[in-house]
């Protein structure tokens, strides 16, 4: 067998477009980066990397003050810290680089200059994670790419943990620059496999791994040197010398375009079908945001007179069983069945030990029920939202 050695391959009638080799054997199509290693689709471990699905908030924002949670779907966002004074809001935006309908806005409402953690991450499932074989000799390199822009310029931070319970953890910190202010910049960070076997990662429904993009976390508990993997990471994601962004009232960060893949390039950004991403964020959350009173959300049967249970079979399967929030009671009514007979519901609850990922059960607390009596569970008016969650 004979070895063709080339660097590039075109049509003798152009210099442009054609096959490209570099020196480390990666190869580019008409100047499209193609993977060094791993599979040509379902390449990207982040989940609505291009900021598209807001199913909580629908372009409102949100904001946290020592407290953490979601916004942009699978996108926690943290400020929190046994003193944290500040408050940093989040939301979804239609700033975007071009190729992009959107991002993930944040802006410091009230500076916050206390030892505390602030980032936007993500945590990835372990069964989306296990090929990647975290905490073996066989664990592979990943390539993390995305496009930020900030009012402020200069060293920001992020890291990846995982591996275990808390303060057992192992992680790495990476660094990359901002280089002009208020500018769409896309950077790329290559991250070697976690290879020593002290650590196991989970492979199930769990958190697989952390990603965390730093928005100035202040304290040496939460400071590592960056471009290693550490032990007792779980909380940290920034570097000595990085901005304070958090300190600067008024100060705005944008994030978009987030791709975490196997091997050492990174690809373009894989862009899945709107409704393939909705459903996979659907594993972790479903909100019923309805647009009126008397929309249909689930049905069931009377328990009694003063309780109706309800089963809502999800979109999707859940994660796990998952979590219940709605806006208020009284924004939901019991129909009874072969009736315009309505009722408000006073109580919405979760029947535990039943609800699982694939059915939920809900028992309502209404008036005048009879037992054995088909109910439907429906709007009272255009507030009701009901908002089951089963993230990481």
């Amino acid at each position: 067998m004979s070895t063709l050695r080339t660097s590039a391959i075109q049509s003798p009638s152009t210099t442009n477009g054609g096959i490209s080799i570099d020196t480390s054997g990666h190869v580019t199509v008409d100047g499209v980066q193609l993977p060094s290693a791993g599979p040509l689709s379902n390449r990207n471990k982040i989940i609505n990397g291009d900021m598209r699905i807001d199913q909580r908030y629908n372009g409102s924002s949100v904001s946290f003050s020592n407290t953490s949670g979601y916004a942009v779907d699978r996108s926690f966002c943290m400020l929190q810290g046994s003193s944290a004074t500040g408050t940093l809001t989040f939301q979804q935006s239609t700033d975007a680089p071009t190729g992009f309908t959107n991002s993930i806005k944040a802006t410091v409402t009230v500076a916050d200059t206390t030892n505390t953690q602030a980032y936007i991450g993500q945590f990835v499932e372990g069964y989306n994670w296990s090929d990647m074989c975290y905490g073996t000799a066989n664990a592979k390199t990943v390539t993390l790419s995305f496009w930020v822009k900030s009012s402020i310029a200069g060293l920001y931070c992020g890291g990846i943990t995982g591996g275990g319970s808390a303060g057992n953890q192992v992680g790495y910190v990476f660094e990359y620059t901002i280089n002009s202010a208020n500018t769409w910049e896309y950077k790329t960070v290559t991250i070697p496999g976690e290879t020593s076997g002290s650590y196991t990662f989970d492979s199930t429904n769990g958190t697989g791994i952390r990603l965390k993009f730093d928005l100035g976390t202040k304290g040496s508990t939460f400071v590592a040197a960056p471009n290693a993997w550490t032990a007792n990471l779980k909380y940290s994601t920034s570097t000595a010398g990085r901005v304070y962004w958090k300190e600067n009232s008024g100060a705005t960060f944008y994030l978009t375009g987030v791709q975490l893949e196997v091997g050492s390039v990174a690809t373009p950004f894989e862009r899945r079908s709107y409704g393939d991403e909705l459903a996979r964020c659907q594993r972790y959350c479903q909100v019923h945001d309805v647009s009126g009173s008397g929309e249909l959300i689930a049905h069931g049967v009377g328990n009694g007179t003063t309780t109706s249970s309800q089963i809502i079979r999800p979109f999707v399967p859940f994660r796990s069983a998952p979590a219940l929030t709605i806006s208020s009671a009284g924004d939901f009514q019991i129909q009874f069945v072969g009736s315009a007979t309505t009722t408000t519901c006073s109580s919405l609850s979760l029947i535990t030990g039943t609800t699982s990922s694939n059915y939920v059960y809900i028992d309502c607390g209404i008036t005048g029920g009879t037992a054995g009596q088909g109910q439907y569970l429906r709007s009272q008016n255009a507030n009701a939202v009901l908002t089951l969650s089963a993230e990481l």
